[in-house]
């Protein structure tokens, strides 16, 4: 179901132009703003926000589970938006335990965004929990340093490579 149709109604509210002026001035950068709305309301505001502002959103949730959801609900708010989850690694912070392959690939796949964002697609909004923002990750240089492009045809010798 898509329902980025009833966004209309999203910016046609007396408050929305204020909250694109906030987030759009040089307040945002300094301050925040709480817009106590409800949670059902959250998501078809961020997709119309994301939409109007033509960049890309950080989308915080408390849980992992939640982050599924708003991902979700994301998808059918705004379904020309690219959602990129940003994965909770499993084991706690003290735990020496190996992180799951759908982590490591959701956190590469939002790295890999934020390094070089595709200049051929509209702005993702990435969905992360608290608990996966606070767990470290590489290294800006680390990652560009250790980053390759491949294009579809092109020879590559994988030897050569690692």
């Amino acid at each position: 179901m898509m329902l980025n149709g009833l966004l209309a109604a999203v910016r046609a509210l007396p408050e929305y132009p204020g909250l694109l002026e906030h987030l759009s001035g040089a307040a945002s950068r300094t301050s925040s703003v709480a817009l106590r709305l409800p949670r059902a309301a959250r998501v078809p505001v961020a997709a119309a926000v994301t939409q109007c502002r033509g960049r890309l959103a950080l989308y915080v949730v408390a849980r992992p589970d939640r982050a599924a959801t708003v991902a979700e609900e994301l998808a059918a708010w705004a379904p020309e938006a690219r959602v990129l989850s940003f994965g909770e690694p499993n084991p706690l912070f003290y735990d020496y335990a190996p992180w799951g392959p759908r982590t490591i690939v959701s956190r590469l796949g939002v790295l890999g965004e934020l390094a070089a964002p595709p200049l051929d697609q509209p702005p993702a909004i990435i969905v992360a929990s608290a608990r996966a923002l606070m767990w470290r990750t590489l290294p800006q240089r680390e990652f560009l340093a250790n980053t390759r492009a491949i294009k579809v045809g092109q020879a590559l010798r994988i030897e050569k490579s690692l």
